[in-house]
């Protein structure tokens, strides 16, 4: 059975950077505008339960994580999921 490293490089990792640059700069992060809608949809698509807040950190910063969360529309309930129980 072979490795993801053994997979890229059989696929040949030019075209596994070109995807990654693409996910790079088309995900939503907290400090984008475009991230709240993102999340709205997931939340009423498969529901509190299944989401995990999570920040990419050391590698992106914190900032603005926790006002992001705190001025999303669930309520204090869905939060607590999303950001502590469910983990």
């Amino acid at each position: 059975m072979g490795t993801i490293a053994s997979s890229a490089r059989s696929v040949g990792a030019g075209a596994l950077d070109g995807c990654c640059a693409r996910w790079k700069t088309a995900a939503p992060t907290a400090r984008s505008a475009s991230a709240a809608p993102h999340l709205e949809f997931v939340h009423k698509v498969i529901g509190a339960d299944r989401i995990i807040w999570s920040v990419d950190y050391p590698y992106l910063a914190l900032d603005g994580t926790r006002a992001f969360i705190e001025k999303l529309p669930v309520s204090d309930e869905d939060r607590e999921k999303m950001t502590h129980l469910n983990a």
